[in-house]
C-alpha cells in the first residue's frame, strides 16, 4: 500500500523525531489508514499512544472548507485543530506560518510586519 505525499521522487507518510509521530497523506482515507496502520503496530508492540496529545491539522487553502471527517486513532476520535507546533515550527491550516512569524518575533523583541 503506497500512502503519503510526494516530495522529490520520494513518498514521504512518516516523520520521527524522538517521541513525535507526525502521518502525512493527501486524502482523509489515506491518513485514516496510517491511523488504523500505526495503532495496529502499536497494539502488536504494546506501545502507547497519548490520545489526548494526538491531533490532526487539514492543510488546505484559504476558500476551501475545513472537513468534518472524523478521524479515529483505534476507537478514539482525534481533535482537528487550526495550527500544530512541530519542532519549534507553528503550522497553521492554511501555511500561511503568521502564528509563527508572529511568535518568532515575539521572542525576538521585534513587532511582527502586517
Amino acid at each position: 500500500m503506497s500512502l503519503g505525499i510526494k516530495i522529490g521522487n520520494r513518498l514521504i507518510s512518516i516523520l520521527l523525531y524522538t517521541d513525535d509521530v507526525v502521518l502525512l497523506a493527501p486524502r482523509k482515507i489515506d491518513l485514516q489508514r496510517l491511523f488504523d496502520k500505526m495503532s495496529n503496530w502499536c497494539m502488536n508492540w504494546r506501545l502507547n499512544v497519548n490520545k489526548s496529545k494526538s491531533q490532526v491539522v487539514y492543510f488546505r487553502g484559504s476558500r476551501i472548507i475545513q472537513s468534518n471527517f472524523k478521524f479515529k486513532y483505534g476507537n478514539s476520535v482525534l481533535d482537528t485543530v487550526s495550527d500544530y507546533k512541530y519542532l519549534g515550527v507553528i503550522l497553521d491550516e492554511h501555511l500561511t506560518l503568521n502564528e509563527c512569524s508572529k511568535a518568532l518575533s515575539e521572542t525576538g523583541g521585534v513587532e511582527p510586519s502586517e
